[in-house]
């Protein structure tokens, strides 16, 4: 009797495991300035003024703990005449999404592209993120003339800027 009690014991545990939700299948949870949300690409939602859209996303393991994180691509527009850009990280940790960090790119950018490492890469666990921004003296109804390419990584469960030498 016992044994049987047993067996059905971990049958009914390792079938709580399989209803446990999957990263790929849920949306991830990001936070901009002092907004939390989950939006898939082209969405977006309202906080008071604040109009909050993802972008574009993408995932790549940037710990090496088997799970893919998120990184997103965020704009923000308060209601005045800057779209200001962000860069958010969303990590899946027992079961659920959390936010992991976030930086400001600038106003108004133009997004040229985003590296993933691949497997084998020097740099495995870090991401690189291209974009133009207008300079000092540029007017802002212009388009940004100036080219920026940025690593970035996830250190300690945080989005981290890695700087140049």
């Amino acid at each position: 009797m016992r044994k049987w009690v047993m067996v059905s014991s971990a049958l009914l545990i390792s079938g709580c495991e399989l209803t446990s939700p999957k990263p790929s299948a849920t949306l991830a949870h990001f936070q901009v300035e002092q907004h939390s949300f989950h939006l898939v690409v082209g969405q977006q939602q309202q906080f008071g003024a604040d109009t909050i859209k993802l972008k574009h996303q993408y995932q790549s393991d940037l710990d090496g703990d088997g799970q893919a994180e998120r990184i997103g691509v965020i704009t923000l527009n308060g209601g005045g005449s800057g779209t200001f850009y962000y860069l958010a990280l969303s990590r899946w940790h027992q079961g659920s999404w959390f936010p992991a960090g976030n930086m400001l790119l600038g106003d108004r950018i133009k997004l040229d592209g985003v590296k993933l490492p691949q497997y084998g890469d020097v740099d495995a666990g870090s991401f690189y993120l291209s974009y133009w921004v207008h300079g000092p003296e540029q007017a802002m109804a212009e388009a940004p003339k100036f080219y920026l390419s940025k690593q970035f990584t996830m250190r300690d469960g945080e989005l981290l800027y890695l700087e140049a030498n």
